[in-house]
């Protein structure tokens, strides 16, 4: 109840009890009587008013610390966000950015082991951010960031196997070794476009997402 509520409430039952008690034939056989019923009258009314004012102050409470978290959460989602975007751009940005030919990445870069772990935790909770539009934003960009880091950890395998068979070709000059690295290669090619494209999907999604999470946090 807000609090001119409450203070009509108490100004009702007092103007009530205050006009029976000027009105009230003091002397009159019943009004001990009187008395007695409009005391038991404002002791129910205290009974059922001062719980439910507690209950209503508790609910209005957790759905205070509840906001709050949600807020908090939704801010570190955020840094998540920028962070995830950030180690990309500065490890494998140039080249990812660079590679209009959709060519291979022959290099290993740097993954994060649990790219979404803020996402992870606000999952259980997702429901209750608003509005929907922001809660399928953020539910698309973090998988996003989660496929990517797929998408470079096995480019890394393909980069890593291929980096090691061309060496060894290279020192032997055998032909099983040389036609192995170039299987190899052509591997790594064919997936150069995979990476690329869920680069170009993360980034967008992200720049999506974190111009949302500004709006709702400010």
């Amino acid at each position: 109840m807000k609090t001119w509520q409450t203070c009509c409430c108490i100004a009702i039952a007092s103007f009530g009890v205050g006009y029976i008690a000027a009105n009230l034939n003091w002397a009159h056989s019943n009004a001990p009587a009187w008395v007695q019923a409009v005391g038991s009258i404002v002791a129910i009314f205290i009974a059922v008013w001062v719980p439910w004012h507690q209950h209503r102050l508790a609910i209005q409470n957790a759905e205070h610390i509840a906001a709050n978290e949600m807020r908090a959460l939704l801010g570190l989602l955020e840094i998540e966000l920028l962070m995830n975007l950030e180690a990309i751009q500065k490890n494998a940005g140039p080249i990812l950015e660079a590679n209009q030919q959709n060519g291979a990445f022959l290099n290993e870069y740097p993954v994060p082991a649990n790219p979404v772990e803020i996402f992870s935790a606000l999952l259980p909770k997702i429901g209750a951010v608003q509005p929907a539009e922001l809660r399928a934003q953020i539910v698309r960009a973090s998988h996003a960031c989660s496929g990517l880091a797929m998408n470079f950890s096995c480019n890394n395998r393909l980069a890593i196997a291929w980096n090691q068979l061309n060496v060894q070709a290279r020192r032997t000059q055998n032909t099983e070794d040389v036609r192995a690295e170039a299987d190899a290669r052509q591997e790594l090619e064919s997936y150069g476009p995979s990476l690329r494209s869920q680069w170009l999907l993360t980034k967008e999604e992200i720049g999506k997402t974190l111009l949302q999470l500004n709006a709702a946090l400010r």
